[in-house]
């Protein structure tokens, strides 16, 4: 598991499956999302939600961004994942992925993993700060769509002005 591996010299790590943006560059890790979560949470997920109109499962997190604390009860966390979605150790049941995390890992460690259920920072169609485009028909269209977004636009100049 490439999180795991590579959750070693940083404080925090941020996983974001290939089908997400970045959104807004105005906001930031520190100021909307670590304030969100307290000591004793390991990790944080935002619900399983893509939009309004699709809550899937809320009750659920959806593992396509995800942001690690370093700490010794993460890595055990991760590597207990790592397991539950080994088909080998479980033939039976295909637990790949979110899957696996949801029925293996969230009910026993629910208090240790905290859940967005304002999903709209970390995931969703319309993200406000990562967009996550799974399901979508046409991610290039969708991809074109946003990088021409007057939000984007404005990320541009920001960039070229030298600001964050």
């Amino acid at each position: 598991m490439h999180i795991h591996r590579n959750l070693t010299d940083c404080d925090y790590l941020l996983y974001l499956d290939a089908d997400c943006v970045f959104y807004n560059h105005l906001f930031s890790i520190e100021e909307e999302l670590l304030p969100r979560w307290s000591p004793e949470h390991a990790m944080m997920f935002a619900a399983d939600c893509g939009g309004e109109d699709m809550r899937w499962l809320p009750q659920h997190i959806n593992t396509g961004v995800g942001l690690f604390r370093n700490t010794q009860r993460t890595h055990a966390i991760l590597a207990e994942w790592n397991r539950v979605t080994d088909t080998s150790e479980h033939p039976d049941i295909q637990q790949f992925d979110q899957k696996g995390f949801n029925n293996g890992i969230l009910p026993k460690h629910k208090n240790r993993i905290k859940t967005l259920q304002n999903y709209y920072l970390m995931n969703g169609l319309h993200g406000q700060y990562i967009r996550h485009l799974f399901h979508f028909v046409n991610r290039d269209v969708e991809l074109g769509r946003i990088f021409h977004s007057p939000m984007m636009a404005r990320n541009r100049r920001l960039a070229k002005d030298g600001q964050p």
